[in-house]
């Protein structure tokens, strides 16, 4: 589905104007393919467009080992996958962009109240980093095991394996196996959402060498990032009452 919508997204470059180094706005499909294709972006997203996923998924279906990631087939596709990262910054600019030159945008972001969109745009980047740090985490399991088979992870000394030892009641979660990946993928979040609020229950614990480095490390990336976030807002609401404060003075001087 990704996938799809960078397909459509490159096509639509060919077909948006522009605006020149004098402000003029240019329709001519030739100008707009050149500066297109000039920039480099063309060959970019033409790369980060490639379904890597469904490739790898028609080629090993859920025969999905570590050993595998040693083909020089996978590792290409993994590498041609990393292009989908240059998306996240010319994604950015584009946002930059529109927020300068559309005048629904402009108007929009005028009649909203400012706190309002910063709290909801910080929200929207914990939730992003909640699900990297979640899919990470629980890669780290599948490579210490080699797969999601159930019992290779019963049997294999790996955080999620120990985890569902501990916690496997009748009706609850269960995580092994390729075909629960929605409760995996709700247990690697909930083990980033803790670490990333700095909450920590305590209920799901490395267990190898390799996950308590890498453990570690998020651990650590993600109190900085913390840090940085409740520093934002405390500053966003700072102002807003500073505001608030200012606009009822004028409003008592005036009266």
């Amino acid at each position: 589905c990704l996938d799809a919508v960078f397909i459509t997204d490159s096509i639509l470059v060919f077909f948006r104007a522009y605006r020149d180094k004098d402000g003029r706005i240019i329709f001519s499909h030739r100008s707009i393919a050149l500066r297109y294709i000039k920039s480099g972006w063309f060959f970019v997203n033409l790369l980060a467009s490639t379904p890597t996923v469904l490739i790898l998924y028609i080629d090993y279906k859920q025969e999905y080992l570590v050993q595998s990631l040693h083909s020089s087939g996978v590792r290409f596709y993994f590498f041609l996958g990393l292009f989908k990262l240059f998306r996240l910054y010319g994604l950015n600019g584009r946002i930059k962009h529109l927020m300068d030159t559309s005048e629904f945008v402009s108007g929009l972001w005028v009649k909203i109240n400012i706190m309002t969109a910063k709290m909801f745009e910080f929200l929207l980047v914990i939730i992003l980093l909640t699900h990297w740090l979640g899919c990470i985490w629980g890669f780290i399991a599948f490579v210490e095991v080699g797969s999601f088979e159930k019992e290779l992870m019963l049997s294999t000394p790996n955080w999620m394996g120990n985890w569902q030892k501990i916690n496997t009641v009748p009706g609850g979660l269960y995580a092994l196996g390729w075909e629960n990946t929605t409760g995996r993928y709700w247990l690697c979040m909930f083990w980033a959402s803790q670490t990333i609020t700095s909450i920590g229950y305590g209920d799901i614990l490395p267990v190898t060498t390799a996950e308590y480095a890498l453990a570690n490390f998020l651990m650590l990336s993600s109190g900085i990032f913390w840090a940085y976030v409740t520093a934002i807002i405390v500053e966003i609401v700072t102002n807003a009452n500073k505001l608030n404060r200012d606009s009822i003075q004028r409003w008592n001087d005036a009266s």
